[in-house]
């Protein structure tokens, strides 16, 4: 048997996981047939054949787009049914690249003034986590920004819910343009009804402290402590507040003189 004589290059030497490799060839040793000879190229496990019709050849062949970044041989052989062949290694490499994005939220349902933590995986090809600069937002349901801004993949992120953060569903987003990735995921800010009531200077301050307004009617007892019996009155009120809103009631026009607790 001979040596069958082979020049070959890649028509590009680093490419990314699912291109096309594309190798174009010359069998240099003159055959009397050149579909006698198959030309077979192996990367990996992953094997292609093509029969020249001439002495140079052009092959292409995919690689998976689960393949691992690393630099492989591509390996060319030439053989023929006489027993002839020749081969010839080419490197290739193959870059490590961000396929898929995944949002993860510590849970799905927050009381206001509760934390958020959010961590944004990138993952490579294989499915291992990288360290990359992503976009993350996150809007509150009138889509108003509460948080927008670059982060590290693997970044913990801790955003707090205000006292006084709109309920209802919140969207948590990020993104990679470059390299088209996306992912989001939502949670829900919980209503929250509460009042807080002072006295001061014999006035009675009531103020909403929720994040939904209060309409509902209120009963206020007073005490006049200079009443033997410790006289109560009750102020009955519609309340009418939204969020952060305080009303002032003044006691000389709701009960009788007198030191009221």
């Amino acid at each position: 048997s001979n040596n069958i004589l082979l020049k070959a290059a890649l028509e590009k030497s680093i490419i990314n996981p699912g291109e096309q490799v594309v190798v174009n060839g010359e069998i240099v040793t003159n055959p009397i047939n050149p579909s006698s000879i198959t030309i077979n190229f192996k990367v990996g496990t992953e094997t292609h054949s093509l029969t020249p019709t001439a002495q140079t050849f052009k092959g292409s062949f995919g690689i998976p787009t689960d393949m691992a970044a690393d630099t492989y041989s591509v390996l060319v052989t030439a053989s023929d049914k006489y027993g002839n062949s020749g081969y010839i290694t080419l490197p290739l490499t193959v870059r490590r690249v961000a396929t898929a994005m995944d949002v993860v939220v510590n849970r799905k349902t927050f009381k206001p003034s509760e934390v958020l933590d959010i961590n944004v995986d990138v993952l490579d090809q294989t499915g291992k986590a990288m360290d990359e600069l992503v976009q993350l937002q996150i809007q509150d349901p009138n889509k108003k920004d509460i948080f927008n801004s670059k982060i590290f993949s693997g970044q913990d992120v801790n955003v707090e819910f205000g006292r006084f953060s709109v309920p209802g569903f919140y969207t948590v987003v990020a993104t990679q343009p470059e390299r088209g990735l996306k992912d989001e995921d939502t949670v829900t800010v919980e209503q929250n009804l509460q009042l807080s009531v002072d006295y001061a200077e014999n006035t009675i301050f009531i103020k909403n402290q929720g994040n939904i307004p209060y309409n509902t009617p209120v009963d206020i007892v007073v005490v006049d402590k200079e009443s033997p019996e410790e006289k109560q009155y009750v102020i009955r009120r519609e309340i009418n507040l939204n969020p952060q809103e305080e009303l002032g009631l003044s006691l000389a026009e709701e009960v009788p003189p007198g030191k009221y607790d």
